[in-house]
């Protein structure tokens, strides 16, 4: 009986799912304990550095790092048990957004406990999202962030799958473009260096625009990807 594809990629996607948020579910406990550890430090309790805030920044590194090893681990392995490339690929998007969103779920839930106590008052502010949403737009941003994150990681290790130790550097640069096209839609550091050496100002763009941007962005990157992958030999020894 011929196996149909969509609850190939379903079975798939809960398979990946699975597997990252197990990792997830010991990472961010220790984030955690990092951010309650931290507010017995004076300057960092004045700051009222937001848990949301502070999940978010390790959890990029994360999510690239996640982008990077799994690809490299499993990609072999679900080929060799009759996964398609487009299943894993599929499959693959799907439990990555899943994990970010799940990430940032929590953080925001954490937050929301966080701040029936005085000492946790700014537990949701994200310094670099101005939105009369709490909690909705926060978890929406960082999540879509989370994803390019991953996608980046994923690009990196497609290139040295596919192209060995020199192309995969090649890819780390355009994986840094990636990921410097998103730091200008959204957290801003690069535009304000760049204005430092550039004859012009990257201008400020909308929550709604920046939205849409990295909704283009992710899509240049699962394209790149799949052209990758569709021409990439499995390593299956």
């Amino acid at each position: 009986m011929k196996t149909n594809s969509k609850e190939v990629i379903a079975k798939l996607s809960q398979d990946i799912f699975s597997i990252q948020m197990k990792w997830s579910l010991w990472y961010m406990p220790i984030v955690l304990l990092i951010y309650f550890g931290s507010m017995f430090f004076p300057d960092v309790r004045e700051a009222n550095i937001g848990l949301m805030n502070f999940y978010y920044e390790p959890s990029k590194i994360y999510m690239l790092v996640i982008g990077i090893i799994f690809p490299l681990a499993m990609l072999s392995h679900f080929v060799r048990y009759g996964m398609t490339r487009k299943d894993y690929m599929i499959s693959s998007a799907i439990a990555s957004v899943g994990i970010a969103f799940s990430l940032m779920i929590i953080a925001a839930i954490l937050s929301a406990i966080l701040q029936l106590f005085e000492t946790f008052s700014g537990a949701n502010d994200v310094s670099f999202i101005e939105s009369q949403s709490s909690w909705l737009i926060p978890i929406v941003v960082l999540s879509l962030i989370l994803i390019c994150y991953n996608i980046a990681g994923w690009m990196i290790a497609m290139g040295f799958y596919r192209f060995g130790a020199w192309g995969g550097m090649g890819f780390v640069v355009i994986a840094l473009v990636f990921i410097a096209l998103i730091d200008i839609l959204w957290e801003r550091e690069l535009s304000e260096l760049a204005t430092t050496y550039l004859p012009f100002s990257i201008p400020d763009l909308s929550i709604g625009w920046s939205i849409i941007g990295t909704a283009v962005l992710i899509g240049v990157g699962l394209t790149i990807i799949r052209r990758i992958m569709k021409r990439v030999r499995i390593k299956l020894e």
